[in-house]
């Protein structure tokens, strides 16, 4: 887990496999941070890219000339980035396609990276995924999105599973199903932010609580009382 405290350094905790909780001496002010698999991105002050943690398939070094960023996110072995111009630059892992953008994307609003798999919402706040399937057991469908989904406001990506908040607040999700996690609840209504995990899902309603669903197993989607 990584957070930009009010200072807006960063400080990071948990596991640190690959250091990625080692967060760089002379990193300074940042505006956001990205936590993946094994390493972490953030954009710093001036708008640039800097990623500490496992590089064994370049997700961590950060292309020359990516230049100002407006937002990152980190997947489990790839990275992405929003340009200063909208366009989309990503890095590292490929084996699934996940690092190829689209020819002709144009420009984007939002990016999230899963484990095979890449999603944004465009400038016409449309939704658009590529990658591959991972193994068919895995994620399936990750990059198949609704043909109904329409217009979205934000989307939230796991591993292996995709959320959207649409336009009327009202949460859509497809990909990997294992444990529930894409099943969203009859009567949750409007929603404010989402967020996916390993095998589980959140939300913040309109009255500002919480609601989970998916894998419990561990008390994950037990809100507390």
């Amino acid at each position: 887990t990584c957070a930009i405290k009010a200072d807006d350094s960063v400080q990071c905790w948990g596991r640190n496999t690959d250091g990625q909780t080692n967060v760089p001496v002379g990193l300074g002010s940042v505006k956001s941070v990205a936590a993946g698999y094994y390493h972490t991105c953030a954009i710093k002050a001036d708008d640039t890219v800097e990623c500490w943690g496992d590089d064994s398939l370049g997700q961590s070094t950060v292309p020359v000339g990516l230049g100002s960023v407006k937002s990152v996110s980190a997947g489990w072995w790839h990275t992405c980035a929003i340009k200063a111009d909208d366009s989309v630059q990503c890095w590292g892992a490929d084996g699934y396609r996940q690092n190829t953008v689209p020819s002709g994307l144009g420009g984007v609003k939002s990016v999230v990276g899963g484990e095979s798999h890449t999603c944004v919402i465009k400038s016409d706040d449309s939704v658009q995924c590529w990658g591959d399937v991972y193994y068919a057991s895995r994620c399936n469908s990750c990059t198949i999105v609704p043909a109904d989904l329409g217009s979205v406001k934000s989307l939230s990506s796991s591993n292996n599973h995709i959320c959207a908040i649409k336009t009327d607040d009202s949460v859509v999700c497809w990909g990997t199903n294992w444990s529930g996690q894409i099943n969203v609840p009859v009567g949750l209504g409007s929603v404010k932010s989402i967020a996916g995990g390993y095998e589980q899902t959140c939300a913040i309603k309109a009255d500002d609580t919480l609601e989970c669903w998916g894998s419990d197993n561990h008390g994950q989607s037990t809100v507390p009382v």
